[in-house]
């Protein structure tokens, strides 16, 4: 009688395990909550410990969003030194990649980045010009500064800045760049609107077809190259004024880079 229950009682276990495979095999596979691979048989939910901890960090993380920041922040911090080295091997290895996407960045961006370099400007204005002080006076940029100022270049940028400033004072309609401005007197050959002298750096003025005490404006449509003499004769002449005060026929350059005499009657268009 042992031995009948003894064997019913084997065989009961036998039927449930064999039972217990069978729904596991008819189950799905558990899949890792972190990386979704199939977690073993001894395991919950997670493959393994590493995917369980960064899971959590993951969770953690969620939850509080300005901590990952702050984390990193402290780390740069710690280690300041190996980072300021592996950002300068990069900017090495990747010079014109970076250049070409700093470029692009800015076509794209550019009125948000204006506005935050005014509003940082704004923010530390005194700062900033204590800043330029200090870094004019030290030996080896004072030379160099000293030298950059002498060149052509820059004094007729330096005085193109201090027309617009004036414009912009005077309340003028119209602006214009430098980078405008050299455009306008490459368009007609470094060579003066009216008499047709070459013109260099120390030479060059600035005329207006429509002089500005005649309503005329800043943009640069409005703006040719012109001698000293040349400029400082016009006055307020219009420009078909000033030609029939010359007693000459007007050269006037076209876009298609020819140049055209015009009569005296012709419509002034610019």
């Amino acid at each position: 009688m042992a031995k009948i229950r003894s064997d019913s009682k084997e065989y009961a276990r036998e039927w449930a395990r064999k039972k217990r495979e069978t729904l596991r095999a008819l189950r799905p596979p558990i899949l890792c909550k972190q990386c979704g691979a199939i977690v073993p048989k001894y395991k919950r939910s997670f493959c393994s410990t590493y995917c369980s901890d960064k899971y959590s960090r993951a969770d953690w993380y969620a939850k509080h969003p300005g901590a990952r920041d702050e984390e990193r922040k402290r780390e740069r911090i710690r280690n300041a030194d190996k980072y300021k080295t592996r950002s300068a091997r990069y900017r090495e290895m990747h010079r014109e990649e970076m250049k070409a996407y700093l470029k692009r960045y800015y076509r794209e961006n550019r009125e948000e980045m204006a506005r935050q370099s005014r509003e940082r400007y704004l923010a530390n204005r005194e700062a900033k010009r204590q800043y330029d002080i200090e870094y004019r006076q030290r030996p080896e940029v004072a030379v160099r500064y000293k030298a950059k100022r002498q060149t052509p270049e820059f004094r007729e940028k330096d005085r193109l800045k201090c027309k617009v400033a004036h414009a912009l004072r005077k309340r003028l309609p119209g602006t214009f760049t430098t980078e405008q401005w050299l455009a306008r007197v490459a368009f007609y050959g470094w060579k003066c609107f009216y008499c047709g002298k070459d013109l260099q750096y120390g030479g060059l003025a600035m005329d207006h077809a429509i002089p500005v005490a005649r309503g005329g404006t800043n943009w640069p449509s409005n703006l040719l190259p012109a001698c000293k003499h040349c400029n400082s004769q016009k006055r307020h002449k219009t420009v078909f004024e000033y030609f029939k005060f010359l007693g000459k026929p007007i050269m006037r350059k076209s876009v298609l880079g020819r140049c055209e005499r015009v009569s005296h009657n012709a419509v002034e268009r610019y």
